[in-house]
């Protein structure tokens, strides 16, 4: 949709300056979000839920007792956390490593052909070598990668270097952001109240956005030059560990419960 909108944009930059070029940007979207609400009251079935099957207000204390819904919520955070800082790492390239802006927004403009990649490539690992074992890597390499990032010598030569770095967290960053909402099906938490663990993980989830912008700046304004920068990735770092914990729990509880599950020699 990126490129569409794109050229949305400049059809009506071409007309009468930026300022059209943003409002046809915003009617796109929100012909494009209609049409999407249309197809789904069309096509989509409503499922019949049954007097029992009905969610109560007591269900919601059920569901903040699951250790699962706790886990996932964390999780979510960690990931969504580096989705708001993506942001500032190529602002680090042309300031500290004397990328072009030219540069960054090529680097801009490849990571949106790594989205689908990831995606379908991610799904396609998960089945491989399982959800939880691919969020543990992921988390590590997007870890590494930004210790990394942070190790480079601050000179021109390295732009390459970055950005093949930059693309391979983005990459993991993706694979995670698709794979957590799997973790729902992975930790076995009941269809019944999905919905409701699904609103309290992203209530938690998403709580980066409150904080992590308004982090970035303080970090960056009292902290001028590649310092702030570097606490910055060092707090992503330590959420990127957050989230290896997190994970490795999981798996924990995951080989607890299939031990659980398993007959009794007796039996």
């Amino acid at each position: 949709m990126t490129p569409l909108a794109v050229l949305a944009f400049s059809m009506g930059a071409k007309k009468l300056g930026d300022a059209m070029g943003m409002k046809y940007i915003i009617i796109f979207y929100s012909v494009l979000t209609t049409l999407c609400g249309i197809l789904v009251f069309l096509k989509m079935d409503n499922e019949k839920i049954e007097a029992g099957e009905k969610v109560e207000f007591k269900d919601l204390k059920t569901v903040l007792k699951m250790p699962a819904v706790w886990i996932i919520s964390i999780v979510t955070f960690c990931t969504y956390v580096f989705c708001l800082s993506l942001y500032y790492f190529i602002p680090y390239a042309t300031s500290f490593l004397g990328a072009s802006v030219v540069f960054g927004a090529t680097l801009a403009a490849l990571k949106r052909y790594v989205s689908p990649v990831s995606n379908i490539g991610g799904g396609f690992l998960s089945d491989k070598v399982g959800t939880s074992n691919l969020l543990l890597i992921s988390f590590i390499i997007m870890g590494v990668g930004t210790a990394l990032i942070i190790l480079l010598p601050l000179n021109a030569s390295m732009k390459a270097v970055f950005a093949f770095i930059y693309l391979v967290i983005y990459f993991f960053f993706n694979v995670n952001y698709a794979l957590t909402w799997a973790m729902m099906e992975e930790g076995k938490i009941p269809v019944r109240v999905s919905g409701t663990a699904a609103g309290v993980i992203s209530t938690v989830g998403y709580l980066p956005e409150i904080f992590c912008s308004l982090l970035a700046g303080k970090l960056i304004d009292k902290y001028p030059g590649v310092t702030g920068y570097r606490y910055f990735f060092t707090f992503l770092i330590a959420m990127m560990a957050l989230g290896v914990v997190c994970v490795l729990v999981w798996k924990r509880s995951l080989e607890k419960n299939k031990e659980s599950e398993k007959p009794s020699e007796a039996e």
